[in-house]
């Protein structure tokens, strides 16, 4: 009975921590794709340290200790602080994104929130970023420069004017 209990404690406690990936592994799993785990390795190389980083959908300090562990760079800015970007990029009361920051910001994004009005049409209203914001961030806005993109991870610069 003992050896029963034991085996059956023993494989429940396997199967549960099997069953959900976690991201310390360092891998991809429904949660977290391939190109945002390059896309933070990319940030933890070359973003300078000094400035803050704006996210969406996106926790990058979660994401830069999965993929960096404790080798995270002494620059990073994380702090586990994100910072969120005013609804609809603050395009309804400024004319640039910059113009919601004194200081130089990052602004960090993933394709989850891009795609957002299409996985969920009957709440579209609700949503504080849409297609067009995206289109006026990356055509029209002279305060933000796209410095790295993969396909489903952005990076901008986002030059602080207030």
């Amino acid at each position: 009975m003992l050896l029963i209990s034991l085996f059956l404690i023993t494989s429940a406690t396997i199967g549960l921590f099997n069953a959900f990936p976690s991201p310390i592994i360092s891998d991809c799993y429904f949660h977290a794709t391939h190109m945002e785990f390059e896309g933070t390795e990319w940030f933890l190389e070359h973003q300078n340290g000094e400035s803050r980083s704006l996210q969406l959908t996106f926790a990058l300090a979660r994401f830069a200790k999965a993929s960096a562990g404790s080798a995270i760079p002494a620059n990073f800015n994380g702090e586990g602080k994100e910072y969120q970007p005013p609804n609809h990029f603050g395009y309804k009361e400024n004319r640039t994104l910059g113009m919601a920051f004194a200081k130089d910001m990052y602004f960090v994004d993933s394709r989850i929130s891009r795609v957002a009005p299409l996985l969920f049409p009957e709440y579209v209203h609700l949503l504080k970023f849409m297609p067009k914001d995206f289109y006026y961030l990356d055509n029209h806005d002279p305060t933000t420069s796209r410095i790295y993109c993969n396909g489903e991870f952005w990076i901008y610069c986002v030059k602080g004017t207030s």
